[in-house]
């Protein structure tokens, strides 16, 4: 379990209503939120694979999760939720509700929920938590710009990663 994961709960739990959503399936992913929280004292709600909406890749290959916020639309204010995802697309939907996180690989230094913890208390207060957390992470923006310089240097020639592409004799510009 990451570092400072029940304290994380414990604190998100004192100003907000708590919600887990996965892609998990719902029989798998409640042993991991009984777990979590075996009183079931610190998480009000539990959103599954099935609330997700996913596309295929560009190549075919793999689905793409998109954790959409928009059937709670009438329940909650989603002025007022956010989402933390290690995976930016998972909140694609509504960017100005990611609070994006590292994934987690087993480093027991891990610090990432105390800086959580620490956003969470700063923006607890605001009427509006989606602009302000907008404002702070400018998710659109990055949505919004231009990729190419980045995929030029993913695929320059100082890029060793990128060894199967040059392997098969496809060059890209």
């Amino acid at each position: 379990m990451r570092p400072f994961t029940r304290e994380c709960l414990e604190l998100a739990n004192k100003h907000f209503e708590v919600g887990i959503f996965t892609a998990a399936q719902q029989e798998y992913a409640d042993i991991i939120i009984n777990y979590l929280d075996p009183t079931g004292q610190l998480i009000q709600h539990r959103f599954y694979n099935n609330h997700t909406n996913s596309l295929t890749d560009l190549l075919g290959t793999q689905q793409v999760v998109f954790k959409d916020l928009s059937f709670l639309k009438g329940e909650v204010d989603l002025a007022r939720t956010l989402l933390i995802d290690n995976n930016l697309y998972c909140f694609a939907y509504h960017l100005e509700n990611g609070i994006p996180i590292l994934n987690y690989e087993g480093n027991q230094q891990d610090r990432c929920l105390l800086q959580v913890m620490q956003y969470l208390l700063y923006i607890k207060d605001f009427e509006d938590m989606a602009a302000e957390n907008d404002r702070i992470y400018q998710l659109r923006k990055l949505y919004d710009s231009d990729f190419t310089d980045f995929i030029k240097f993913y695929y320059s020639q100082n890029n060793t990663s990128r060894s199967s592409a040059s392997d098969s004799g496809s060059k890209i510009d």
